[in-house]
């Protein structure tokens, strides 16, 4: 029974938090005059595309939008022009003129037409929802004007399903200060067909960075060590959390590659693993622990907090510690820390550097956006929520229209 009792927990814990594993970036590659490479993360058959035309582009700043029935686009970030796959081809529609509307928008396909969603741009909330046309380019979407307006952002993330536009999270920019950012911690839903307006409250920041996977009914993200599963449409959420024993555990099993089926059940019924008859005995024995694991935690909480109260941070070579409570950073974020305390504060640039010279200029991005963000959630968690963020951002000394990163030094002080 012991051992039994192991494996099942085993593969709970493999279902959870092999997601990690799942390519989400696409690298983008002229190999040619007329011929593009789109490469996945750890995906040894990358797809070669033949362009229609001879075309020389910076593909670092174009987006790959995967769509169904092997439709898929490249979007430009800088531009309204849409690259369409038809076989092995790719068919350029719209115009290369430069713009900056389209940074870090959210896109998805609906049948063959492609949508999008905000950017650093949009601030009109009646240009924000477009759809692509080939002969215009992109067309505003209209939204009722007895409904809530929909609220410009970018770095969200856009699914369609049955004619129902759901737009999850992202982040908002002060329009007096580009470089003040905000979590958009909102759902927005938009009836396509009566174009009608929801605004559903969450708790959570969500975003591209921690946005996992998604299928025909659900979506999945991974924020601040939870997993929080979306019903796309029942709109029902359920959270399962991820420890820190969690994670050691699955680090010694292999990962399962069918992780999305069994994640989407578990954490749609818990009752995914039946290995034998002893399963219900077993299925009871592991909530008992989930309950037993979750009471220790409050306690240890409240006991902590109780110590801490009147200790200041002190940040180790490796770690950061308040107390009892500690947390190590990871090879990157020891990096992003290192350079911060040696040069006082480093540009995106400076940051991005720190990574391989063999990952894209949107996957760097990406990297030192999650580093950061994990940072400053850490750090809050050891000091039991009672400091900001221990990096901050600000207008470069030397350069007031790129944004610099630095160390709040009173936190340590």
């Amino acid at each position: 029974m012991k051992r039994f009792t192991r494996i099942v927990i085993a593969l709970l814990l493999i279902a959870i938090t092999s997601i990690d594993a799942k390519p989400r970036c696409y690298v983008i590659r002229q190999i040619g005059p007329l011929e593009i490479m789109i490469t996945a993360d750890n995906n040894d058959n990358p797809e070669v595309y033949k362009l229609s035309e001879e075309v020389l582009r910076d593909w670092n700043t174009y987006h790959y939008v995967e769509g169904k029935k092997g439709r898929s686009a490249i979007v430009s970030d800088y531009a309204s022009e849409v690259f369409f796959t038809q076989g092995d081809s790719l068919i350029r529609e719209g115009w290369p003129e430069h713009h900056y509307a389209l940074q870090h928008s959210a896109y998805c396909f609906s049948g063959n037409r492609l949508y999008g969603f905000g950017g650093y741009g949009y601030w009109n909330s009646k240009n924000i929802l477009r759809y692509w046309s080939s002969e215009e380019g992109w067309i505003p979407i209209l939204t009722l004007n007895n409904y809530p307006a929909l609220v410009p952002g970018h770095n969200s993330i856009l699914l369609i399903r049955d004619s129902v536009a759901l737009v999850f999270g992202g982040e908002t920019t002060d329009k007096r200060n580009p470089f003040l950012r905000n979590d958009l911690n909102l759902i927005q839903k938009v009836d396509l067909n009566n174009r009608s307006v929801q605004h559903l409250q969450i708790n959570y920041a969500l975003n591209q960075d921690n946005f996992l996977f998604e299928n025909d009914s659900v979506a999945v993200f991974k924020v601040a060590g939870e997993l929080l599963y979306f019903d796309l449409r029942e709109l029902i959420i359920r959270v399962a959390t991820i420890t820190e024993e969690v994670d050691q555990v699955v680090k010694k099993f292999e990962k399962d590659v069918n992780y999305e089926e069994q994640l989407v059940e578990f954490m749609r019924s818990g009752t995914t693993f039946r290995l034998n008859e002893e399963r219900e005995e077993a299925w009871g024995l592991i909530m008992l622990l989930v309950a037993t694991a979750v009471l220790s935690f409050v306690i240890l909480f409240i006991i902590r907090k109780a110590k801490t109260r009147s200790l200041n941070l002190v940040l180790g070579e490796k770690d950061i510690r308040m107390g009892a409570n500690y947390y190590t950073f990871s090879p990157e974020e020891h990096k992003i820390m290192e350079f911060l305390k040696m040069n006082g504060s480093a540009v995106a640039s400076d940051i991005n550097d720190l990574f391989s010279s063999d990952l894209s200029l949107s996957h760097k991005n990406k990297l030192r956006s999650a580093a950061i963000k994990n940072i400053n959630s850490q750090c809050r968690t050891v000091a039991g929520q009672k400091i900001g963020e221990i990096i901050k951002s600000r207008k470069a000394e030397k350069d007031s229209r790129m944004t610099e990163y630095y160390l709040d030094q009173d936190l340590f002080n």
